[in-house]
């Protein structure tokens, strides 16, 4: 599975829409998700595996509710979408 775009909005600490385009990176094969503690990491892959399985990474974060940005505002629809090529 290659990932091309995840959006994600309200979710984990992502209180707005947000698109990580990874695209950018298809040349090269390989990429590094880094920053600083709290930076929003984690959450990136738990948008990737719940888009893909329904679950947080572990499966130790809860339900998809519990991953709901607190600073989302109240019609902020909580929600992902994968992009990604296979074979």
């Amino acid at each position: 599975m290659i990932p091309i775009t995840l959006r994600m909005g309200a979710f984990g600490p992502y209180a707005k829409e947000e698109t990580i385009d990874f695209s950018y990176f298809q040349d090269s094969g390989l990429f590094l998700i880094y920053g600083p503690t709290g930076a929003g990491k984690s959450a990136i892959l738990d948008g990737m595996t719940y888009a893909l399985y329904g679950k947080s990474s572990g499966g130790v974060r809860g339900d998809f509710s519990s991953m709901r940005c607190q600073y989302a505002a109240e019609r902020q629809p909580t929600f992902l979408e994968l992009t990604f090529s296979h074979r």
